[in-house]
């Protein structure tokens, strides 16, 4: 870090480099949260563990406990409602008055943390901190350098996750149709979240199963894999179509639908936020790219797309000679998280990183706007998860894909 000039411009920069502290520390706690299986990310942890400390409690209570705006606070306790994690009600002393609590699924998050992953991270930087010492300056330089030496995740565990039978237990057999030992996620059933909550003015369907309309996408799930969920999903397969699932959960099908293609994938999240990506070469796509960007996507197929895929998300690409050769984009959306998707080049220029530069380039974006990025690949496309890898993803959740149609 010889030439950090941050570091360099002292006390003048002071609270740009606490706020760059700030956020590696929390990128190592985000990798400690995903080893327990938790994408709930670090920034968001204090909320809950204000609502375990305090128990429901005004939206104004909590904000003065963690020293934070009000306005602030409401943002962040509507994300954490929208991921089923958080309730708020208002009070029925004072109709102005909004009172957040724990939902189950979020206590049963909040005592994972507690058993798995606060801890280690309490214990991972004590250790970092141990022997800080001096003026203000050289103790942020330790611990910077401490950080690039090792991680938070690669610190010794003072503190061991539990053991299975020390772990708190989920009372009930089932949660939303999953078997009590799997705590459910919002990217479990990523299609299911965000046809409920980003798009939801897209979304087909009830509470039950949800599709998109056939012309976007053809992705569709189910809630859970209760029998009303399953019946109702099925309702939503109209006559001679197929549909596609994506999900952590085995695929279970009712007796009228049946699976034409199954494969094995996996779900990446992105370990840190990604810097934004200044790349001249690369322009914004939209409605008059769309016949374009089609003919690219049939010929290289990275996966579902049509000529209204761009209302799912943005879309990026790279031009030679005014020839759309390169694009990656948004596909699926949860609170918080927005999946990089649409990721292809030309087989004419493959071999020139395009599509290395593609996936930074969308990662930046996404993480510019506040949102975790996230992905899916085939389980035996090997290659390209070591490079998703070597830029800064890591694994959440093996997942089943399905393309189904009637029996």
């Amino acid at each position: 870090m010889s030439d950090d000039l941050v570091r360099h411009l002292g006390y003048l920069a002071l609270g740009t480099r606490l706020k760059r502290l700030g956020e590696r520390l929390q990128a190592g706690a985000d990798a400690i949260f995903a080893e327990a299986g938790i994408t709930v990310s670090a920034a968001q942890q204090p909320f809950l563990a204000a609502l375990d400390r305090l128990g429901p409690s005004g939206v104004g209570e909590i904000a003065s406990a963690l020293g934070i705006s009000q306005p602030g606070a409401t943002r962040a306790l509507g994300q954490l409602a929208a991921l089923g994690l958080v309730a708020i009600t208002t009070s029925p002393d004072d109709s102005r008055r909004r009172i957040a609590s724990l939902t189950k699924t979020g206590r049963q998050l909040v005592e994972t943390a507690k058993a798995e992953a606060w801890p280690r991270i309490d214990a991972a930087v004590a250790d970092l901190c141990e022997d800080v010492a001096g003026p203000l300056l050289a103790q942020i330089t330790a611990l910077e350098e401490g950080l690039s030496q090792r991680p938070l995740g690669e610190r010794p565990r003072n503190t061991s996750p539990a053991t299975a039978h020390e772990r708190p237990a989920i009372k009930d057999s089932t949660v939303n149709g999953s078997p009590a030992n799997h705590l459910p996620h919002p990217l479990d059933r990523p299609i299911f979240t965000a046809l409920g909550t980003r798009h939801a003015a897209l979304a087909e369907g009830g509470d039950l199963a949800r599709r998109y309309p056939p012309d976007v996408s053809p992705f569709a799930a189910s809630r859970d894999d209760a029998p009303d969920s399953l019946a109702a999903l099925a309702r939503l397969l109209r006559p001679g179509e197929t549909q596609i699932l994506l999900q952590a959960d085995p695929i279970r099908l009712p007796a009228d639908l049946a699976a034409t293609t199954t494969a094995d994938a996996v779900q990446m999240v992105a370990m840190r936020p990604f810097a934004p990506v200044d790349d001249s070469e690369i322009m914004p796509l939209g409605p008059d790219d769309a016949a374009e960007m089609l003919e690219l996507a049939l010929l290289t197929k990275p996966g579902p797309f049509s000529l209204r895929s761009q209302e799912l998300g943005r879309f990026w690409g790279i031009r030679r000679n005014g020839r759309l050769v390169a694009m990656a984009g948004e596909r699926l959306k949860a609170p918080g998280h927005t999946e990089l998707s649409g990721l292809c080049t030309h087989p004419e220029f493959r071999g020139e990183g395009l599509g290395r530069r593609m996936l930074l380039h969308v990662a930046g974006r996404i993480s510019a706007a506040g949102e975790v990025p996230f992905l899916h690949a085939y389980a035996s496309n090997t290659s390209a998860i070591a490079l998703y890898e070597r830029i800064g993803f890591a694994l959440r959740s093996p997942m089943h894909v399905a393309v189904i149609g009637r029996a």
